[in-house]
């Protein structure tokens, strides 16, 4: 119809006038040609950016939907406001020397809702959460001249923003751990720590005079490499029960229906994922297990082991 359109204009009149309209419809050819082209230019985009998250492990599966059946990822990826995190970088503690920031381990948490027991802090019941344990050992390996990522962004918010289930807390982190080894590729050693859901007869043990929180290591069998985790861990929970006899519960092989069995362990075969103490445990045993759990990790770095 088109077609016919522009031959009947052809038709009508002569001279100026038919020039004119020559102009003009060869400029609305074009203008229709230009639309056609970005057209196919977007639709194109938004292959590519399905493709490139989907290489980044983010799924736009109906799980994302479920409870927010309005949100849309790509027209919110598009509209800049798609909370994936995944270029955002985390963000470091400068070397106190001002040497050259070269981390090598990277501490996140996966459930980082996950809190202690209450502490007495000004008159006030302050319940300390599992991200605690970050900065405790990040204190650890700065005395050991060691440089750490500490993850600052928090799995809930991107749960959260996303309209994601609880379940999906690895996929949140998993963006975490792509644009850490972006931003800082001398990262060698992931850590996600968590804190379990037992009781403090299980979760406590007392060495000497001092009362620890014990850990807990599990293995995501899942993973078609967990060899290498499992070696890493064995050699850190070695060290551990050969100093501070009683402070591992194990190490918890995973998997199955109903379970992640992966953990993220997939990224790097120096993924490990260790659950500290229980609920009911207090920060001061926390403390306790971190400053075990860095010099266990510190010596199996050296291979002091």
């Amino acid at each position: 119809m088109i077609l016919l359109f522009l031959l009947q204009c052809l038709q009508k009149g002569s001279g100026i006038r038919k020039k004119k309209r020559i102009y003009g419809i060869l400029f609305l050819g074009l203008l229709a040609t230009l639309v056609f082209y970005f057209a196919r230019r977007s639709d194109r985009s938004l292959v590519e950016i399905t493709s490139t998250f989907a290489t980044k492990g983010i799924d736009f599966s109906s799980d994302a939907t479920s409870e927010n059946s309005s949100f849309d990822p790509l027209e919110s990826i598009l509209e800049g406001t798609f909370q994936t995190y995944v270029f955002s970088p985390p963000t470091p503690t400068p070397s106190p020397d001002g040497k050259l920031f070269q981390p090598l381990i990277y501490f996140y948490n996966s459930h980082p809702g996950e809190e202690y027991q209450a502490d007495m802090v000004n008159g006030f019941g302050v319940a300390p959460n599992v991200t605690v344990t970050n900065y405790i050992l990040q204190e650890e390996f700065k005395k050991r001249g060691i440089d750490v990522v500490v993850e600052e962004r928090s799995a809930t918010d991107v749960l959260n923003a996303n309209g994601w289930k609880y379940a999906r807390s690895y996929d949140a982190t998993r963006t975490f751990l792509e644009s850490a080894i972006l931003e800082y590729p001398t990262l060698e050693y992931f850590v996600d720590l968590h804190r379990d859901s037992v009781s403090r007869g299980i979760s406590t043990v007392t060495i000497g005079d001092t009362d620890y929180a014990k850990v807990m290591f599990l293995i995501g069998m899942e993973n078609t490499g967990h060899a290498a985790n499992e070696a890493l861990t064995v050699q850190i929970e070695q060290y551990l029960n050969s100093h501070y006899e009683g402070i591992s519960r194990g190490i918890y092989r995973k998997s199955g229906a109903g379970v992640n069995g992966v953990y993220n362990q997939d990224f790097s075969g120096n993924t490990i994922l260790i659950e500290i103490g229980g609920m009911e445990n207090t920060l001061e045993e926390v403390y306790h297990t971190c400053l075990a759990i860095a010099e266990a990790l510190y010596a199996v770095m050296v291979g002091d082991a």
